[in-house]
């Protein structure tokens, strides 16, 4: 503000800056949250469940026979009704042919009959889980009985399979995982598609 004196026009100091309260809370909230736990901002219930959804990893749950298949998601790159499948002469029996899955031609064998397990009298709601091998970049369709979903389990430190398992199944097993009430076998794309049996005929 400008005062007269006399002749004189008396200009006023200038005055400090306005306080900035929006920064100033930021700033305080900066303080308060650095360093502060995951319990402390979200809630101890849901730092508990993102802590378990971190251990966790997605899997597939396929049905084959009496057994539950958790298979992880990254092995998996598609989940199919049955399609059309053309016949391929002089394999063994568990290798259906092979089918076109949007451009590239993809071997689909029958899970099942590769380990050794006997396939049910009404078929007609089978499912082929198309996996890739991570290592070798490598795919097939497996021939399952049924997909019961997808869910996050956890699957380190698994214990080993302390059940009989079928012969044919044992290799590709690595280990028993808690779904609820439930025991899934853990089972194993990469060891599948690296074993000889599969590898013999370069179908995958």
């Amino acid at each position: 503000m400008n005062a007269r004196y006399g002749d004189k026009t008396l200009i006023d100091a200038p005055s400090a800056p306005a306080a900035r309260p929006l920064e100033e809370l930021i700033a305080k909230l900066d303080d308060e949250f650095r360093g502060a736990s995951p319990a402390h901002l979200l809630g101890a219930d849901r730092a508990a469940r993102r802590k378990l959804a971190a251990s966790q990893t997605k899997c597939v749950l396929a049905k084959v026979g009496s057994n539950d298949l958790a298979i992880r998601m990254e092995n998996v790159v598609e989940i199919l009704t049955p399609p059309s499948i053309t016949f391929v002469p002089n394999v063994p029996e568990w290798v259906l042919g092979v089918t076109n899955l949007r451009g590239d031609v993809v071997s689909v064998c029958d899970l099942r009959l590769f380990l050794g397990i006997d396939r049910p009298a009404n078929d007609a709601d089978f499912r082929v889980v198309v996996v890739r091998s991570l290592r070798d970049d490598v795919a097939t369709g497996l021939v399952v009985d049924g997909i019961e979903g997808i869910r996050g389990l956890s699957l380190a430190n698994l214990p080993p399979p302390s059940v009989d398992l079928n012969e044919g199944l044992a290799p590709y097993v690595v280990g028993l995982v808690q779904d609820g009430q439930r025991i899934r076998l853990a089972f194993d794309v990469e060891r599948l598609m690296s074993s000889s049996m599969m590898r013999q005929f370069d179908l995958v």
